[in-house]
């Protein structure tokens, strides 16, 4: 169970005091700026990795500062149309193992 140091209700209002260097809020919009209209081209590539409700693709496209982004998309094998999406980020040294990724096509299409 997870402990904090204030009251549930006080979390969601809670703003710790900060000190940002004069250029901080001007760096952020012009870092950001830089990346709302870049394309993001994407590139799928069948995977086998031994599902059979889940169809596997290993996905890169280009991040901040164009740096390849690496990930998993597992859509079901048997259904077509719009489907509900998770993006997880597993952050730096995550797991890269597709296995590890299959529980969450179970929870999204429970009768995939």
């Amino acid at each position: 169970m997870a402990s904090f140091d204030l009251p549930r209700d006080q979390l969601p209002t809670y703003q710790p005091a900060r000190a940002e260097p004069p250029a901080f809020g001007g760096f952020w919009r012009t870092t950001l700026a830089g990346t709302r209209f870049q394309p993001l081209p994407a590139r799928f590539g069948p995977v086998e990795a031994g599902l059979r409700t889940v169809a596997t693709f290993a996905v890169t496209f280009a991040g901040f500062g164009r740096r390849p982004n690496h990930g998993w998309f597992l859509p079901p094998r048997h259904r077509a149309g719009p489907r509900p999406c998770l993006v997880e980020h597993s952050g730096r040294g995550g797991s890269h193992q597709v296995a590890r990724q299959q529980r969450w096509p179970r929870r999204l299409w429970p009768e995939a």
